[in-house]
């Protein structure tokens, strides 16, 4: 029987090669990604290195077969454009305004005329320039994004500027998808009608896409969250959220549509969700895992053999292309009317070859636009503009910074960090009794509150006591950074933590520390034992629920028995009065009457 399982359970010569090279690849991401943050780079910039360390035959050489890799990247990238897509609600669109997204229109325009008419003057014919010129145009929302959060300058005015600018290219790139199988030239299966004809075919193929992931999130996901269907197992909303969106990239693939395609819409339509900041923070684990190998995996791709052969061609590639993209771009930021200063700075942070560039490259091979050779050289550049990328920022930042002292003036005046919608709030945590005491006694003392809360009915108004007119709710776990940022805590006057689990309580506390330093902070500390542990956790107070309840309790006894007291002198002055007449009426009197 035993040997029967064993034998059951064990797994193919090549299933377990495979996933030792995957251990060994996370291993090695995370070793140069310690690295990459040691020396100031971005983590992603530590796992491009591992990619290129381990794939090729100049390289390590511990892997041989890198095409296995290939269909955990592509997911990986979807999941990431999954997580972009998260983030990209209506509200945030707005906030950024027609400024920033004119901006990024421009840019991408630009971008691909100019890099497309350098790819036709250097022998490729125009369906391939037009590959090219879309994939230069793309910049690398994971990396800016994280590079701009590190600095403390994504809410700075070039910040917002520069994410504007990455939600248009996320946004165009969806139709250049579309476009690039019907291009001529393209090599494709099955039989091909004229362009408009499958133009259609594949704009049809999306638009079903979108109403079948519309149907299940709006009809399904919100009905069961409004209901509290899922109640606190906040895992099943994170596991149907990860369901929704592996299925529409399997669909995409079913579709011959690109994956990364089902990953980016099912985010948009989730992005408005209550919920979406929790499911966010919930597949961040597997997102992460994932978008490590997708890296590593462009790494190998680079063929570091290749890249050194051909190193004087790629450096010849990259400086120009960093150069002119930047270039372009200020120039798209500034005729959106984008101050100079953040112009420039967001140029510097827009000028390097991102996720979707490799998305573009990859279809563009698949239908055989794109040679092998260019395809290298593309990904090679992208790999140095990815890695050149964060100290470009910091470079740039100190530049200005030393020209606008030279002049006198004051950079911080013209690229400011923008005043959130909630800024100068109390932040509280639970909206229990203790918490929906506290929330209403901020509002009385008119302070402005958002509470974080996991019960879905506290964000549909099913709390047993209503909260306050204007409080603003945040679905999710407080001891997850995300959450905490979503319900910006960098800006909040105070922190009150008023869950009873003291385990939750610290690593709140702890996450909130860590986040914001200077911040106040309010715990509640149910058990004299978790007192310590509360406090050395970051809590500026801590109150002993115990003690407090002690105190409370004894005041009310006191006064229970006060109460008590008088009752029984106020009976024994009744009866005394009433004594003599009653005697009186039975005709006996009391002695010495």
């Amino acid at each position: 029987m035993i040997a029967s399982l064993v034998a059951a359970s064990t797994a193919p010569t090549g299933s377990v090669e495979v996933l030792t090279d995957v251990v060994m690849v996370l291993g090695l991401c995370v070793v140069f990604g310690l690295i990459a943050e040691r020396l100031g780079q971005s983590v992603l910039v530590g796992y491009l290195l591992a990619g290129v360390a381990v794939g090729g035959p100049s390289s390590l050489g511990l892997v041989d077969d890198i095409q296995s890799f290939s269909f955990m990247g592509e997911v990986g990238i979807a999941l990431l454009l999954f997580t972009v897509g998260l983030d990209l609600p209506l509200e945030k669109v707005r906030k950024f305004g027609s400024t920033a997204l004119v901006a990024g229109s421009l840019q991408v325009v630009l971008t691909t005329i100019a890099a497309g008419a350098v790819a036709v003057a250097a022998g490729l014919d125009t369906s391939a320039a037009f590959v090219v010129g879309v994939a230069v145009s793309l910049s690398s929302t994971a990396v800016v994004i994280r590079v701009l959060a590190d600095r403390s300058e994504a809410d700075s005015v070039h910040g917002l500027v520069a994410t504007g600018v990455l939600i248009a290219q996320d946004v165009l790139v969806v139709l250049v998808l579309l476009v690039i199988p019907l291009l001529p030239g393209a090599v494709v299966t099955g039989d091909q009608g004229g362009f408009v004809v499958e133009f259609a075919t594949a704009f049809g193929k999306l638009a079903a896409l979108v109403l079948l992931v519309v149907f299940v999130e709006r009809v399904v996901m919100r009905t069961m969250y409004q209901r509290a269907m899922l109640g606190n197992a906040r895992e099943l909303l994170a596991m149907m959220s990860l369901t929704v969106s592996l299925g529409a990239i399997g669909l995409c693939w079913a579709l011959d549509l690109s994956p990364a395609l089902g990953g980016f819409v099912a985010g948009i339509v989730m992005a408005d969700a209550a919920y979406a900041g929790q499911v966010r923070s919930e597949i961040a684990p597997i997102r992460m895992a994932l978008t490590a190998i997708f890296f590593a995996y462009v790494g190998m791709l680079a063929d570091a053999q290749w890249m050194f052969e051909h190193l004087g061609l790629v450096i010849a590639v990259v400086v120009p292309l960093v150069l002119g993209k930047a270039l372009l771009t200020w120039t798209a930021a500034t005729m959106a009317r984008v101050p100079s200063t953040a112009a420039i700075m967001a140029a510097a942070a827009l000028a390097q070859l991102g996720e979707f560039s490799f998305a573009v490259l990859t279809m563009g091979t698949s239908v055989e636009l794109i040679s092998n050779d260019t395809f290298r050289l593309l990904v090679s550049a992208s790999v140095l503009s990815l890695l050149i990328t964060p100290g470009l920022i910091s470079a740039t930042a100190t530049s200005m910074q030393r020209r606008a002292l030279a002049a006198g003036e004051d950079i911080d005046a013209e690229d400011e960090v923008i005043e959130h919608a909630y800024g100068d709030h109390a932040l509280v945590v639970g909206v229990g009794p203790a918490g929906r005491a506290v929330t209403a006694a901020f509002a009385a003392s008119g302070v402005p509150v958002t509470v974080i809360e996991l019960n879905p009915r506290a964000e549909t108004g099913g709390t047993d006591d209503d909260l306050p007119p204007g409080t603003r709710v945040v679905f999710g776990d407080a001891a997850r950074p995300e959450i905490l940022q979503r319900a910006n805590l960098a800006e909040a006057r105070i922190l009150v933590v008023t869950i009873p689990d003291p385990v939750a309580i610290r690593t709140i506390v702890a996450q909130a520390r860590q986040l914001s330093p200077e911040l106040p902070i309010v715990a509640r500390g149910r058990y004299n034992m978790y007192l310590d542990e509360i406090a050395e956790a970051g809590a500026d107070d801590v109150v002993d629920e115990e003690n407090v309840t002690g105190r409370e309790m004894a005041e009310v006894a006191l006064r229970r028995l006060v109460l008590a007291g008088r009752l029984d002198r106020r009976r024994v002055r009744v009866e005394r009065r009433r004594s003599p007449q009653s005697e009186a009426d039975l005709g006996t009197a009391p002695d010495g009457v």
